[in-house]
């Protein structure tokens, strides 16, 4: 079973983002801002305008204060090796937290929309809770317009969103 949320060991203060992966350094400028370069290994010269700087390989981590390069370069760990162009990933520098968002090659993605609900159905396998999940909406609003045009099925889940009487 492939790991969708790791920790990572690079934080700064910023905003969580989303960013669709990209391996191609000489993207339009116009679709860098919402890209994350991944790099093999450590890069001593990472091209400017992307949104992240994604690195898999064996090399050590190369420490980059914010100030020296923004974003930073974030060593991914193992457990998300797999991810490859067109993949969509959350980043939460201040947690210090990856997620995957979407594969584009996988047959079965899904956007958990809401952890709030108050229908309590038994067959779900998502328990309510009581939280302040309000970010989710404004994450898979980024996230959709950078998926895979030819994304065939994307199945929409999390408790039952248009009821709103728990609030």
């Amino acid at each position: 079973m492939l790991r969708l949320h790791d920790r990572i060991q690079t934080r700064w203060d910023a905003e969580p983002s989303v960013a669709r992966i990209t391996t191609n350094s000489k993207r339009p400028e116009a679709t860098k801002e919402h890209e994350a370069l991944l790099t093999q290994g450590l890069v001593s010269d990472l091209p400017q305008g992307f949104r992240a700087y994604l690195s898999v390989g064996k090399e050590q981590e190369q420490t980059l204060e914010p100030a020296v390069q923004f974003p930073p370069l974030i060593r991914l760990p193992s457990s998300l090796g797999y991810l490859s162009d067109g993949d969509i990933v959350r980043v939460d520098p201040r947690l210090g937290e990856i997620t995957v968002l979407y594969r584009r090659n996988s047959p079965c993605n899904a956007m958990l929309v809401t952890e709030r609900c108050n229908n309590d159905c038994i067959m779900c396998s998502q328990p309510p809770r009581n939280v302040d999940d309000s970010f989710l909406v404004k994450t898979w609003l980024e996230a959709i317009p950078l998926m895979d045009p030819s994304t065939t099925e994307l199945v929409i889940t999390g408790g039952e969103p248009s009821d709103m009487s728990h609030k």
